[in-house]
């Protein structure tokens, strides 16, 4: 049970991180947040 509650909660996980991908690359601002992080860790976290 725990198992299985697991996956559909990575599965959402999932949806959830593809979707402000595609909110990033929308706005033009994926470019802006990735080399923000890289360049000083988190930054904008």
């Amino acid at each position: 049970m725990i198992f299985s509650t697991k996956l559909v909660f990575h599965k959402l996980e999932n949806q959830a991180s593809l979707k402000y991908e595609q909110i990033m690359n929308q706005t033009g601002l994926k470019t802006i947040f990735v080399s923000g992080t890289a360049g000083s860790g988190k930054s904008l976290l």
